[in-house]
Formats: structure tokens, sequence, C-alpha cells
């Protein structure tokens, strides 16, 4: 693939966005601020200034752009079809398409939120999308908007007007499947270890159906609670593989790193750098004939501006030199 532009600089979701696209051999090109590079990570264009911004209309009729600046930046330096909207990062819209209204520990009197809502430890909305279509630029292609508050929204709001609610771990309406509490695994160990068990499905837990079971939930939870409390996760684990119930540990990145389905499915591979190897998640989804190595993290900043500029832009080195020379005198 040779017509995959990447104009990405911002945070998160852009340069996510065009990893994706490049673990699949789209060709990238990554625009960042001179000196700067991705807030994230410690350039070719600099967009604030007309001269470049030509050069940047240049590219553009070359390549696919891929961007998430704050709607309305674009607009200002006239590269962009005008259509500001509000600005927003991932926390704001989990907030506004309703995600945080039903995370978090229900008040045990009232059903409602206890305390304030949780999040998630890591970035969710950045990396859901959703997208639509119209003109670009006053040439022939496409527009794909990509919406954080629209790919997130709940779609469960019905006709008998319910609803939902947070739930703490477990899910409203089916029970059992919730985060148990284990036994710690040495005595040297402090916290508990945690499950997940899914004994939702009536041929799993056998009490009539889920009506049923969702009518007595508390005394059903609250049986697995004293039962898993008593036991390891092993001896938790072990037990449900053998009745064939649904149960996975609740692990952190660390276990992640060294366990070996991840690691016999590729998940996590190492990726040589300059000065040091990095691991990186592997090119997922698996495809056949598709390398799930990672060729490379990131390269230096501005390590290919001068390709750029010479292969894409047809510059001559002393075009180059006035550019670079302006940029200094401001």
């Amino acid at each position: 693939m040779r017509d995959s532009f990447l104009f990405g600089r911002q945070l998160i979701a852009g340069p996510f966005a065009g990893q994706l696209l490049g673990q699949f051999g789209a060709e990238l090109i990554n625009l960042e601020p001179p000196s700067v590079g991705n807030p994230l990570r410690k350039a070719v264009i600099d967009l604030h200034k007309p001269d470049e911004q030509e050069l940047f209309r240049k590219l553009a009729l070359k390549r696919v752009i891929l961007e998430n600046f704050q709607p309305g930046t674009l607009e200002r330096w006239s590269l962009w079809p005008a259509d500001s909207q509000r600005p927003r990062y991932a926390s704001i819209c989990e907030a506004e398409f309703g995600f945080r209204y039903i995370n978090g520990y229900p008040d045990r009197q009232t059903g409602r939120m206890s305390g304030a809502p949780v999040r998630p430890n890591i970035v969710l909305g950045d990396s859901l999308q959703r997208d639509t279509s119209n003109g670009v630029l006053g040439v022939t292609g496409k527009t794909v908007v990509v919406s954080i508050v629209e790919s997130g929204i709940m779609p469960e709001y019905d006709r008998k007007g319910k609803i939902r609610g947070p739930s703490g771990s477990s899910v409203t309406g089916i029970v059992p499947t919730n985060t148990y509490p284990c036994r710690p695994d040495s005595p040297t160990q402090i916290t508990p270890a945690y499950v997940v068990i899914g004994g939702n499905g009536n041929t799993i837990y056998t009490y009539r159906d889920n009506k049923g079971r969702v009518a007595r939930q508390d005394e059903i939870e609250t049986a697995i609670t004293a039962w898993t409390s008593r036991r390891t996760a092993d001896e938790v684990i072990d037990t449900m593989n053998k009745a064939s119930v649904p149960v996975g540990r609740v692990v952190s990145v660390k276990d992640i790193v060294g366990n070996e389905q991840f690691l016999a499915r590729s998940a996590v591979r190492n990726v040589d750098l300059q000065r040091m190897t990095v691991k990186m998640q592997g090119n997922i989804p698996v495809i056949d004939g598709v390398d799930c190595q990672p060729t490379w993290a990131m390269p230096d900043l501005g390590t290919h501006t001068d390709q750029v500029l010479t292969e894409d832009l047809d510059l001559s080195q002393e075009e180059i030199h006035q550019l670079r020379r302006m940029r200094l005198s401001v």
C-alpha cells in the first residue's frame, strides 16, 4: 500500500490508528512538530506556517490523510472542510456516551452509583471507531469522520424507558458472572487473588433459568464468594475447568508478558532498536501470510524528513535548506 499518509501527531488516537494501518503494510508519513514530536514520545512540517501548509497540500493530493487534531484546527489553517465542533478526549466521550454512568459500584439500598463513576485504567474511547463520508479538499476523495462519542453509544434504552445503572464487577441481568476473591496464593501474599467466573449459561448453572437466578442474585453471589474465598485461585480454576465452567484469573501486564498462551500466539514480540530491545504487541489480528513481527517501534524524530521532501514533494536541496533557514529565523 502506497496510498496511506499518516497525519497523526496528537497523543493516542491518530498514532494508534496509523499503527494499525502500518502493521499490514501501509506506508506511513507521520507529521510531527519539529524538535518536539508527538507529546507522548520525547519533523517534517510545521503546519502553523503558511509555506509549510502548502507542502501539506501537495502531500494530501498523493496520500490518504489521517489526523486527530481538535476540530477546527485544520479549518483555521485552510486545510480542511469547515465543520468545527467541541474538542474531545476519550475520557469526556466515555462520560457522554453513557459508559461512565454504568461503570462503578451500586449502592445496595438505592441501586444508584455509590461514589464517583469508575474509569478503566486504559484509554478506551480512542481505540473505537465509527465513520461517515463526504467531500474533502475540493478534490476527488472522501472524508472518514471518526467520532469517539458515536462509537460508544450504549444502544440499550428501549421502549420501556429502562435505564441501566452501575453493577460493580458483574453485569446487570446475568447471573452468575462476576469477579470473586480467592485465598492468597502464599503466606507472604497480602492481597487476595481474584478470578472471573462466567457460570451464567443454563447448561452451566442448572437452577431453572437466568431469570430465576437474577431473582436470587445476592444469595448466589454470596455462596460463590464464600466458596472461592476458602481456596486459592489455582484451586478454583482447576475445579471450574473440570466442571467446564468458564473461568480466568485477573492478571497484570507482568503476567501477560510471560504467559505461555500469549507467547505461543506471538501476541508479545521483541523489537530491536538502536540502543535497546523493547517488547511490543504483535501484529493483530493474525492473518494468513502476514508476519506477526513488528518491523520497528518508531524512527527517531526527523529521520525521513529529507526523504519525504525530495521523493514525495520533489524539493531540491536548496529549497530544503531555505525551509530550514526560514524556520531558524522565526
